[in-house]
């Protein structure tokens, strides 16, 4: 979920929060959820290339927030540093609504904790984490 404010055509910022539950598949037991909260910058390329309407846009997005991941096997929540960036293609269907891919590829710094849900090293903390992102949504304009 995201809100996103424009200051030009070209350039805006926006903030995002994310719920993400990772699951092993050999062992459903082991999870690891990831609350992920971020501000980032953002820039329109087809607007920079092309400044009148189309019916695309392409937003490439990069920031950085905050990510709280709780395993279940274990009790303590890992506090990260999280940087992200991506590209977001979006097709107006109307002036006010939006379908869009959004594909985005995160670093968290600190984590201790697997996405299986169990610590990284038995005597290792603070690794650099990653994974990729794939969202589709819709996009709402409000115009005010």
């Amino acid at each position: 979920m995201g809100a996103n404010y424009a200051f030009t055509d070209v350039w805006g910022v926006s903030v995002t929060y994310a719920n993400n539950t990772f699951v092993n598949k050999n062992d459903k037991s082991n999870k690891f959820t990831i609350q992920k909260a971020t501000a980032e910058a953002t820039f329109n390329i087809l607007r920079y290339i092309q400044p009148q309407q189309m019916p695309f846009d392409i937003i490439a997005h990069t920031g950085v927030g905050m990510s709280f991941g709780d395993g279940y096997q274990l009790s303590d929540t890992d506090k990260m540093m999280t940087l992200q960036m991506g590209v977001m293609p979006l097709y107006h269907v109307t002036s006010n609504l939006s379908i869009l891919l959004d594909a985005i590829y995160i670093l968290n710094f600190q984590q201790n904790q697997g996405y299986d849900g169990l610590y990284v090293f038995d005597n290792v903390r603070n690794v650099i984490g990653s994974y990729l992102l794939l969202n589709i949504g819709l996009g709402v304009r409000f115009a005010f």
